[in-house]
């Protein structure tokens, strides 16, 4: 989803169509400055924030307040608390990463 609509495709990365929206955001950015690009760190930072407060949520098994306050590492809590399960693999050449 982005400020011009919504999107879809098959699910994985798509350099053909999902990089020349990135490229095109970058355009703008150089010949304007006011069209920043929404990748940009502040915005990435939100997602990343965002993000860490879903991992320690599940590893905590209850809700996180944004912002974040305190430094944790999120995936060693979340390794330490999750339960032993096969990977369901969305691809099968995942299973040379992902042994199941």
């Amino acid at each position: 989803m982005t400020k011009r609509g919504i999107q879809s495709g098959p699910g994985g990365m798509d350099y053909e169509n999902d990089m020349k929206p990135y490229i095109r955001d970058m355009d703008e950015w150089l010949d304007d400055d006011r069209e920043v690009h929404p990748c940009r760190f502040e915005n990435a930072y939100k997602g990343f924030e965002i993000m860490m407060a879903l991992t320690r949520s599940a590893a905590e098994g209850g809700q996180v307040a944004l912002p974040l306050t305190e430094g944790v590492d999120e995936t060693a809590a979340l390794k330490a608390n999750r339960p032993v399960r096969k990977v369901i693999l969305s691809l099968a050449d995942s299973a040379k990463e992902y042994p199941v």
